[in-house]
């Protein structure tokens, strides 16, 4: 079903996805989702069929599948009529800060996602911005890339603690 997929990909976020710096970063997570999208989507007969996530699991080189188990279940489950941590913390934050969609963008073969994160008492967003500029700046012939390419890429270590110097920068 869609809520236990959406738990699915919450616990691969969280053991996968939290450093994108390194193949078991964001990577991992895409390429379950993109597999599962184009193998085992709703359009599909194969949604939510165990042989399909595991296929998934496989081509994407997920390595920790119980731990997925595991997380799904030490969250609260979907199976039972009991409270789920995960699922509820996405819809407080759904809630709180209007959030119903995680906007994403791929780019040269290359996929980004923008999130935020709490930080104290106010949201801060944290997201690819810095890596998208980048890899569309790269696409440029070299005596044609735009001025906000040179001018604010230099500046920027591209961590999302520059992502506001980065937007003034542009501005």
């Amino acid at each position: 079903n869609v809520v236990k997929e959406n738990l699915r990909r919450l616990c691969i976020w969280k053991h996968y996805g939290q450093d994108t710096t390194t193949r078991e970063g964001g990577e991992i997570w895409w390429d379950y989702v993109t597999y599962f999208n184009d193998h085992c989507s709703s359009t599909n007969e194969s949604f939510a069929s165990e042989k399909c996530i595991k296929e998934a699991y496989k081509h994407s080189h997920l390595s920790k599948a119980e731990e997925i188990e595991d997380c799904m279940k030490d969250s609260g489950g979907v199976d039972e009529d009991t409270p789920n941590a995960l699922l509820d913390n996405e819809l407080a934050l759904q809630k709180d800060y209007g959030i119903y969609s995680t906007p994403y963008i791929w780019i040269e073969h290359n996929s980004f996602m923008a999130h935020s994160v709490r930080s104290g008492s106010s949201m801060d967003a944290v997201s690819s911005v810095p890596s998208m500029l980048d890899t569309i700046c790269k696409s440029f012939v070299q005596d044609q890339v735009p001025e906000v390419c040179t001018k604010c890429l230099e500046s920027s270590s591209k961590t999302s603690s520059d992502l506001t110097n980065l937007v003034n920068c542009a501005s």
